[in-house]
């Protein structure tokens, strides 16, 4: 498909075969235009604008029949670019939204910190059937958040099978779904605790709790403590650890229990 700048290309290697001393620049005078345009046209580098066709048009006395040729030549050029860039912007924009859902189901989903957790454990079996086991979970949820970690840039597979906690280098805590993630992580992980309650010894847990009456001014402090307590004590666990055999789950609630002052529970 001859296009104006193939056209032009030709016209040029023509010029030049007839007078050796023929230029770029000749051309470009000829056709009323800047050499570095015309350049850049040659090249690809930019494209011709409606306008600068029927100019070249002109220029170069072209008959109807021609203009005509080159004028759907070009239309497609524009059209199949379109589609290009059409189709670029569909391929992000359907990236982007599968990532936004693999942030969720990570955030969401409990085991997938549980699984990047176990590969530091000693015994870590990089084996999905032995990970679905361990964590009692399926299978097919191994392998789906396996693969959700590794797009996400969480989890590394090396060539020889081996699996490598990379979380701390990827931020996953922004987007518009993460307050409705964390709501599905919280059931879960009570759910989880409820289990616990009936299955596990008690001397491998600890769960209890406290009623009492409080300012509820003093409510953002405690809930400031609450959390620097969960991190310190995550600290200490982490650093203190001298074989990480198991993984375990930190779970601190703290709610109201009465409705005061016309408040909606």
């Amino acid at each position: 498909m001859e296009t104006i700048r193939t056209y032009l290309q030709d016209e040029l290697v023509r010029r030049c075969k007839t007078n050796p001393r023929y230029s770029l620049r000749s051309f470009a005078k000829h056709l009323q235009m800047n050499p570095s345009l015309l350049s850049k046209i040659l090249r690809g580098q930019v494209g011709v604008s409606p306008k600068r066709f029927e100019k070249i048009c002109e220029r170069m006395s072209l008959g109807p029949v021609e203009r005509a040729r080159l004028a759907s030549a070009e239309d497609r050029k524009r059209t199949f670019r379109k589609q290009e860039t059409l189709f670029r912007e569909l391929k992000n924009t359907s990236t982007q939204m599968r990532d936004m859902a693999d942030q969720f189901q990570v955030i969401a989903d409990w085991y997938h910190y549980a699984i990047l957790e176990m590969v530091a454990m000693e015994g870590f079996q990089s084996d999905e059937r032995w990970i679905a086991k361990t964590l009692g979970i399926t299978y097919s949820e191994v392998v789906e958040a396996r693969e959700r970690l590794i797009r996400l840039g969480m989890l590394e597979v090396t060539p020889e099978g081996q699996w490598r906690d990379n979380s701390g280098n990827v931020s996953n805590s922004s987007g518009q779904y993460t307050s409705i993630a964390l709501r599905k992580l919280q059931t879960q992980v009570l759910n989880l605790a409820l289990n616990a309650l009936e299955n596990i010894p008690v001397e491998k847990r600890l769960q209890g709790s406290m009623t009492l009456a409080i300012d509820q001014e003093l409510v953002p402090s405690a809930k400031e403590k609450i959390v620097a307590f969960q991190r310190a004590l995550a600290t200490y666990l982490q650093e203190e650890s001298r074989t990480k055999n198991s993984v375990y789950q930190i779970t601190v609630s703290f709610f109201p229990v009465t409705n005061t002052a016309g408040e909606a529970q």
